[in-house]
């Protein structure tokens, strides 16, 4: 019954993505719900664009630097393919996932302030003291995302 409310939409786009950018395919499925509920033409009122609901800014700046070659940034493959690629960059750039979860949603620089004394927290507590309840909110519910997809679906 669980894996109806967690399914795993755009399989092959997804399983390219994480392989080709070595992102956890589980990770971008929990970035991906939580984002936009799997709906590919989802707009933010911030105007956060598809199913990775990325920004404008943020989804030009990643076509650059993947070499991705398209402004059709609702589409499935192109939204899928700069997401997981952002992903794989925060994950770099951060070392920690909740650190990189956290900066998908509030951005790097804001991560780098909320960890100015906290780098040893354990993540329940890193979590808790994040300086904006979005931010925080959405990194609980993007790991409990991933748990609950990694026990779902992990192969023995």
């Amino acid at each position: 019954m669980l894996r109806l409310l967690y399914p795993r939409p755009y399989g092959k786009q997804v399983r390219e993505a994480a392989s080709r950018y070595g992102v956890d395919p589980f990770l971008v499925w929990s970035v991906m719900r939580q984002e936009s509920a799997f709906d590919p033409e989802a707009t933010s009122w911030v105007g956060a664009m598809g199913l990775m609901q990325l920004m404008p800014a943020t989804a030009k700046e990643e076509a650059r630097l993947l070499g991705v070659e398209s402004d059709r940034f609702y589409d499935v493959g192109v939204n899928i393919t700069l997401g997981t690629g952002h992903l794989a960059r925060l994950l770099r750039r951060h070392h920690r996932l909740d650190w990189a979860v956290a900066a998908y949603n509030g951005g790097s620089g804001n991560v780098n302030r909320w960890l100015k004394g906290n780098e040893e927290a354990p993540q329940e507590r890193w979590i808790e003291e994040i300086g904006f309840d979005e931010t925080s909110d959405y990194a609980r519910r993007v790991l409990a995302n991933l748990a609950l997809y990694r026990s779902l679906y992990a192969e023995n």
